[in-house]
């Protein structure tokens, strides 16, 4: 018996979950170092809890998460899903809490699971998650690199221009030529023996999922200030900042889907962008709590949905 396939698959997962392992504990560790470095200068800020601005993130992340929920019924549905909105919302708030897992392994095994109890083959499911991230990257960098002021824009496009290209670059083509997308997965899929996909991505479908998951990406900023705003002051003028790190932070945790990156490189990712209007403990502080408030959010929601 040949057992160097079997070798292969475990010294490949064993390395990435080392990888991930590192990642983690080099994220988190930085992250501590950095509260504990600071610890004297944390105590001394004018820390506050004001729950009106706190009231205002839940409601406008909570309306980030209702117009993601209908860009992917709207997704579903041009597959074929006959399956109706409330439906759609219970299935995606089941599915949303594996994008906090390292590896897409867990968003596409998830959905395909649950959308294959209603009927709905895997391929096409996977090809409406592919779909979703593939509008959701490119929407990330447009208004990330459209909201913010010209010196960081400029500062983003000399040290990771080329990194943005290189990546995303496809993807805007995927935006103009959906079909790709189609044509690529039936290329795998032929390879693997499995049925194709048969459908039709216009260009008005994907400018439409566009519009969407860029409102999605502004009222999550949106809420991200809110949060900043009820328990650090920060002022009105560092809104399109703080929306851009939001933005920027969330492509890494994209990343974070396909790579093992490991826990905590978000937040790393997002305290060291909010540390240009905020002073650096403080942006980690709040970024920690961002992944607490958020999460809060979505399990209140992923609860509220055992109703539909």
């Amino acid at each position: 018996m040949n057992t160097r396939p079997v070798s292969r698959y475990l010294s490949a997962l064993l390395s990435f979950r080392l990888l991930w392992f590192l990642t983690a504990v080099g994220a988190i560790s930085l992250l501590v170092y950095g509260l504990y470095r600071n610890w004297e200068e944390l105590a001394q800020y004018e820390w506050q809890l004001d729950y009106r601005p706190l009231a205002l993130s839940f409601a406008l992340y909570s309306t980030a998460l209702f117009v993601a929920i209908w860009g992917w019924h709207s997704i579903m549905s041009h597959l074929g899903s006959k399956a109706r909105l409330a439906r759609n919302a219970k299935l995606y708030c089941y599915s949303n809490l594996a994008k906090r897992l390292p590896t897409f392994v867990w968003l596409f095994a998830g959905r395909a699971y649950l959308y294959e109890r209603e009927g709905i083959a895997k391929r096409v499911t996977s090809l409406g998650t592919l779909l979703e991230l593939s509008v959701i990257a490119v929407t990330g960098v447009m208004i990330s690199l459209s909201i913010t002021d010209a010196f960081t824009r400029s500062w983003l496009i000399e040290r990771s221009g080329a990194v943005i290209f290189v990546v995303f670059a496809p993807l805007v083509v995927l935006l103009i030529r959906p079909g790709f997308l189609v044509e690529g997965l039936n290329i795998l899929l032929v390879k693997l023996h499995r049925e194709r996909v048969s459908v039709a991505l216009r260009r008005r479908d994907m400018l439409w999922w566009s519009l969407l998951y860029s409102l999605v990406w502004l009222l999550g900023g949106l809420s991200l200030f809110s949060l900043i705003g009820a328990l650090y002051p920060l002022p009105a003028s560092s809104l399109p900042l703080v929306i851009s790190a939001w933005s920027l932070s969330g492509l890494v945790g994209l990343f974070n889907i396909a790579l093992p990156l490991g826990v905590g490189v978000k937040e790393l990712a997002l305290a060291y962008l909010l540390s240009f209007c905020l002073p650096l403990p403080a942006a980690i502080v709040i970024s920690i709590a961002s992944r607490i408030w958020l999460t809060l959010c979505e399990l209140f929601w992923l609860l509220l949905s055992l109703r539909l």
